[in-house]
């Protein structure tokens, strides 16, 4: 299928609607029966299962011909084919401990073109969402990144945000929070990587860096950053919505410079 062929905004009603659902869903639902996947850190729970199989159904009903890639029941990217990825509770350690910080991350990509992101806060009862070319909104109103132009240290007395690799810090990690308690600029790691990459959009933080991409957490996230008109950096300080390798930043523009050159300094010091 060609890119011109894909009916975008067909594709942005069903996965708003699809996220309204999702909200429902995690903030009045148990977790449910938990299992291990690979270790004992790596959990998922009846509810994370009960939304990829709706979704799955949903788009295979309303979109066909459209792949889809799931944290639950796998997938492949497909060349030439509009790909819809998914991870249905961000943060499920969080939820399995009713700890009140998950999301839903829904995007939509042509090869590695990102076209629709979707993305939830069931617990703030907030939905956000973008269409390439069209901005990014917070439950349906515009969202702007904030305008730190002017800033003498953009960093200073800010937050940025990380995630851990599964339980472990990943390489280069500690050495980011040296370099920002350096600039005076507290780290945070909340634990849904979605949440933490589409922050500074939502004015939570200046910054933040995840030390490995995947589409399933944090594509729509992404998108919705660079829609609101923030920085969205890969590890060669690029704009890149759909990282190859590595990890990925997202940051206002004011701060991303001084951010991107802490976490190369961070990466480099494998600490």
């Amino acid at each position: 299928m060609k890119l011109e062929d894909i009916d975008l905004d067909r594709a942005m009603v069903i996965a708003r609607d699809l996220g309204k659902w999702a909200i429902l869903v995690a903030s009045n639902m148990d977790p449910g029966k938990i299992e291990l996947k690979t270790n004992a850190a790596d959990i998922v729970t009846e509810i994370d299962v009960m939304i990829e199989a709706h979704v799955r159904e949903v788009i295979a009903a309303n979109l066909p011909g459209h792949n889809f890639v799931g944290e639950e029941m796998g997938g492949a990217y497909l060349a030439d084919t509009p790909s819809w990825y998914l991870d249905p509770i961000d943060g499920t350690t969080n939820f399995a401990n009713r700890l009140p910080w998950t999301s839903f991350c829904f995007g939509l990509a042509h090869n590695r073109d990102v076209l629709v992101g979707v993305v939830i806060d069931p617990w703030r009862d907030e939905l956000y969402e973008a269409q390439r070319g069209k901005g990014a909104k917070r439950n349906g109103k515009p969202l702007v990144i904030e305008d730190q132009s002017g800033t003498e240290n953009p960093l200073a007395s800010r937050v940025v945000c990380t995630e851990l690799a599964a339980y472990q810090p990943w390489p280069g990690m500690l050495g980011l929070l040296d370099g920002l308690a350096e600039q005076y600029c507290t780290m945070r790691i909340m634990g849904s990587g979605t949440l933490t990459i589409v922050g500074p959009a939502l004015a939570r933080g200046v910054g933040a860096i995840v030390g490995h991409f995947s589409p399933i957490d944090h594509l729509a996230s992404l998108l919705i950053v660079a829609e609101a008109g923030g920085a969205v950096w890969d590890e060669d300080g690029k704009q890149n919505l759909f990282p190859e390798k590595g990890g990925v930043m997202t940051a206002t523009q004011a701060a991303a410079k001084p951010l991107y050159e802490i976490w190369m300094k961070a990466l480099k010091a494998g600490r």
